[in-house]
């Protein structure tokens, strides 16, 4: 008995298997690679601003204007004069720094008000005065800082018409100076000179409001402006001497003496029959 027998053939399955990358793995790739950027991006920034910071320029040593240094007091007169009309600078629109330096013995600030209702403000600037003697301190065109209480123009030129206090209008290519007297009554106009106004104490606006009304009280009286020229005020001796008097009486309270002080802050207000000069604050060497 013969047994055939033959072969078992078994088919084979291929079972696929499919791979699929999950939504928690994709967010995750992703704040990985946002985190690694923005460190790279602010390790960057802080070796910019490490390596920019090693080095530093001094800063410049200047004298703030209106200040003096100690060798003001020696010497019988003033330090030397600064620059004159004559040498504005050659610019086609001149700033308001180029300006002051150019009236002839340097014109100092005087502030109005900054604000509508009070017009007050602080200044400091340059200007020109008599010589001084040794001992007497730093000199009126240096230490006063006037300011000017006004809220509108026809306040302030009530102001300069009580003090005797003109508007003076300086050209830049010829010499004469033209004064306003009394701007709020007769308005008288005077021809002048350069030479003539030397030794006049004389200061202009810091305060842009303020500069504006001095070169409208000069068109209303018909006086022509320099677009490169200055327009400020001329304080007669009289005033002077009214200021000077203010100020003795506030350093005997305070029991200080002249050469000590640096500047003088005075307010022109409402007072008496009709405007004073007040002492707000004075500043020592």
């Amino acid at each position: 008995m013969s047994m055939n027998l033959s072969p078992t053939r078994t088919r084979s399955r291929e079972v696929s298997v499919e791979t699929q990358v999950s939504s928690y793995d994709s967010l995750n790739s992703w704040l990985v690679a946002i985190i690694l950027i923005f460190g790279f991006m602010v390790f960057t920034m802080f070796l910019m601003w490490v390596t920019s910071g090693k080095k530093r320029a001094p800063a410049p040593n200047f004298v703030p204007v209106g200040e003096v240094t100690e060798e003001t007091d020696e010497g019988e007169e003033d330090d030397p004069e600064d620059p004159g009309v004559e040498e504005f600078p050659d610019v086609d629109t001149p700033q308001l720094m180029n300006a002051l330096e150019a009236i002839p013995d340097a014109v100092s600030s005087v502030v109005g008000a900054l604000e509508e209702a009070s017009g007050t403000a602080a200044q400091q600037g340059k200007g020109n005065g008599p010589g001084r003697k040794k001992g007497t301190g730093v000199p009126e065109y240096k230490r006063w800082i006037i300011e000017y209480e006004a809220d509108s123009i026809a306040t302030y030129s009530k102001q300069l018409s009580f003090f005797n206090i003109d508007v003076g209008v300086f050209y830049r290519t010829i010499p004469t100076i033209v004064r306003l007297n009394d701007p709020a009554g007769a308005k008288s106009v005077i021809q002048s000179s350069r030479d003539a106004e030397k030794k006049t104490l004389r200061f202009m606006h810091k305060q842009a409001r303020m500069k504006r009304w001095d070169d409208e009280l000069a068109r209303r009286a018909n006086i022509s402006l320099d677009p490169d020229g200055l327009t400020c005020q001329f304080y007669p001796d009289a005033t002077r001497a009214i200021i000077r008097q203010v100020e003795a009486e506030a350093l005997q309270k305070a029991n200080r003496q002249l050469k000590d002080v640096r500047n003088t802050v005075l307010k022109v207000e409402s007072g008496g029959s009709g405007y004073v000069f007040k002492v707000v604050d004075i500043t020592y060497k």
